[in-house]
């Protein structure tokens, strides 16, 4: 199955006070039903112009949450002109920035999240965020680009390391960028590049943003 984001569904499920309304209340009703915490809201590639309401729908869910002793938190992209950080943090208990996709499925070959992109990204996060209520989500997984195909597959950490294996390679830690890559050429002729991401690169990433005392990582 071809699974793909619905930007546009999600537009029209957060479009006026209705729509959110509904919508608030399946989630408030699922959430105590099973007794949980509070909520993760993870919406991903929403519209530019529903921007305004997505917003809106996470101020009027705070608001609903907050008054049940319930929790939000809210998954928002690392580095994203369209994203109000601050308004999203004020919006939430905690924001939880996804520090990763510096290259991904819709570009070129590339680190996942480059040591010095992930620093450079972070301080411009941190000077817009409170730190205790900041989550740090590391990326656990990688890309594999086909040069022959231009098609580009996500990755496990581990089927990273068995399509190495079985193409008799070893991946390479890249000293630039930190982040550990490697190619190989399949019998069709097409050529792979892999980039991926490892324990290293998250301990690299975690003792950077440590500084910052952010509330945890994800």
């Amino acid at each position: 199955i071809d699974e793909q984001w619905q930007g546009e569904l999600l537009a029209r499920a957060i479009a006026d006070e209705q729509h959110r309304q509904k919508l608030i209340n399946a989630l408030t009703s699922f959430v105590r039903d099973n007794n949980f915490a509070g909520i993760c809201v993870d919406f991903e590639e929403p519209p530019t112009d529903a921007q305004a309401n997505l917003l809106t729908f996470m101020q009027e869910l705070h608001a609903t949450f907050a008054a049940k002793g319930l929790l939000v938190s809210q998954a928002v992209p690392f580095d994203d002109p369209d994203w109000n950080y601050k308004a999203y943090a004020a919006a939430n208990d905690y924001l939880i920035l996804m520090a990763y996709d510096q290259h991904w499925t819709g570009s070129d070959a590339g680190p996942v999240a480059a040591q010095d992109w992930f620093e450079q990204k972070l301080i411009s996060r941190m000077h817009e965020l409170d730190a205790a209520k900041t989550i740090i989500a590391l990326g656990n997984y990688g890309y594999n680009w086909n040069d022959a195909t231009k098609n580009v597959d996500e990755v496990t950490f581990q089927e990273a390391l068995i399509s190495a294996r079985e193409s008799n390679t070893a991946a390479t830690f890249d000293t630039a960028t930190r982040n550990p890559y490697f190619e190989y050429d399949e019998d069709d002729q097409s050529h792979h590049k892999v980039w991926f991401l490892d324990a290293v690169t998250a301990y690299n990433q975690m003792r950077a943003a440590s500084g910052y005392k952010p509330a945890g990582f994800g």
